[in-house]
């Protein structure tokens, strides 16, 4: 399962959980972190966000909305209420 790499994330199998994606762009270097609900993104201040379409997407939504590390991710989502 080598060829195998991990790109997503879920706590539970609920239809309303929160998603962390691995994610690449040519708008910043190296990969980030998104977390998602819905078509909800998740700001690293905590607040959700509508997450536009990729050609509407800005550098500011980039550094607002993707975590630079898979654990600050986790800990983003960990701090929503469910």
């Amino acid at each position: 399962m080598s060829d195998w790499y991990p790109v997503a994330w879920q706590r539970d199998d609920a239809i309303d959980a929160i998603r962390i994606e691995r994610t690449v762009s040519p708008f910043y270097v190296g990969e980030r972190f998104a977390v998602r609900r819905h078509s909800l993104c998740l700001a690293t201040d905590g607040s959700w966000e509508y997450e536009p379409t990729p050609s509407s997407r800005d550098d500011a939504f980039y550094e607002r909305c993707r975590f630079k590390t898979f654990d600050a991710a986790v800990s983003g989502a960990r701090s929503v209420p469910e």
